[in-house]
């Protein structure tokens, strides 16, 4: 898999690359027509491997590959994602995700503009059995096609899709974290999918939800995080809760965090304390982070796990230093497989 800067030579007329250049964030000044949005892709339709763009960075890595997941009720496996699955740079929402998109088409990893045509009306089980609509949490996804490939041309709305399209991704997006067993050892799914709206619909929510953030919003958030990684790391403070802090975590790379052993050290344990302060561990100090992580990993709660991870495969040499919200994501995957996400691996795991 190349790197973004590789690809981005190729997008040249409309893009420029630097080393400091974040495709998470940084958008062409071309202006789309109403139904259109820019696409980055992270996973390539008939593959399993999670590739992702960290939003602090925009390094492009494999999250992880996903394990075959068992329908309900019967033998049959899912596995492949039937779409490309990636983001809209420069969309948000109000808990600073980036716009997700399900795309139809070519399967290029350049920037590319897409046609949305709909969306999937998509849910989530966070705890079987979910008896009742409340119990069921939305997670809806947006679906688009490639502008460039002849064979979506004439597909303006979701419901011009093809059948086959259409039923293959209702088939996984149903079945892809595999069923879970309640405490009768009976089998419930995960996951569902309700229906589709339309592109008027879902534009209109696009507009309202996720609205495109401006050059001179994200210079100002980028200069005020860098202000305060320079006040943090010139008085080595104990960790207090700060919300900004927290979002600047998420979104702005901190170039002081790796100039050295010594500030590399610190800000590992002061994030740490950070997310442990957001989880409600008032007591989490410098000290004790990383005993804290570990005594939350191991009564199964919430926690966050340090990860360094090179882009886009071990050993390129592009490291993504950060620490990641873990989940156990091995329901409904085959005796035998690999443990999904980092279940296995140690809190900290910086060798």
């Amino acid at each position: 898999m190349p790197s973004f800067c590789v690809l981005a030579a190729t997008f040249s007329v409309l893009f420029s690359c630097s080393a400091l250049a974040n495709p998470v964030f940084d958008l062409p000044e071309i202006e789309l027509p109403a139904d259109e949005l820019f696409y980055l892709n992270e996973i390539s339709q008939g593959t399993h491997q999670k590739f992702e763009f960290r939003t602090s960075t925009g390094e492009f890595f494999l999250d992880r590959t996903l394990c075959p997941r068992k329908v309900a009720g019967s033998e049959r496996l899912v596995h492949d994602y039937p779409v490309h699955y990636g983001i809209s740079p420069g969309r948000f929402n109000i808990d600073l995700d980036p716009l997700d998109l399900n795309v139809l088409g070519n399967g290029s990893h350049s920037l590319r503009r897409v046609r949305v045509i709909g969306m999937m009306q998509f849910d989530e089980c966070e705890k079987v059995p979910c008896l009742e609509e409340r119990q069921w949490k939305q997670d809806w996804k947006v679906l688009a096609v490639d502008i460039l490939d002849p064979a979506y041309s004439d597909v303006k709305e979701a419901s011009q899709l093809p059948t086959r399209d259409r039923l293959a991704i209702v088939d996984f997006f149903s079945n892809y974290k595999g069923p879970k067993k309640d405490e009768s050892g009976k089998e419930h799914p995960q996951t569902r999918v309700t229906g589709f709206l339309g592109k008027k619909e879902t534009l209109a929510l696009i507009r309202k939800d996720f609205p495109l953030m401006s050059k001179a919003e994200r210079a100002k958030e980028q200069q005020d995080c860098d202000s305060l990684f320079s006040k943090i790391a010139s008085s080595v403070p104990q960790p207090k809760p700060n919300d900004f802090y927290l979002r600047c975590l998420q979104r702005v790379r901190n170039p002081l965090a790796l100039r050295d052993s010594a500030s590399f050290d610190f800000f590992l344990k002061y994030n740490a304390g950070m997310r442990l302060l957001d989880l409600g561990e008032a007591s989490a100090t410098l000290e004790n982070a990383f005993a804290l992580m570990q005594a939350r990993k191991e009564k199964g709660k919430t926690y966050y796990r340090f990860v360094g991870h090179d882009r886009p495969a071990p050993g390129t040499g592009n490291a993504v230093f950060e620490w990641v919200e873990t989940k156990n994501r091995n329901s409904g995957c085959p005796k035998g497989f690999p443990a999904q996400h980092y279940e296995s691996r140690p809190l900290v795991d910086i060798d």
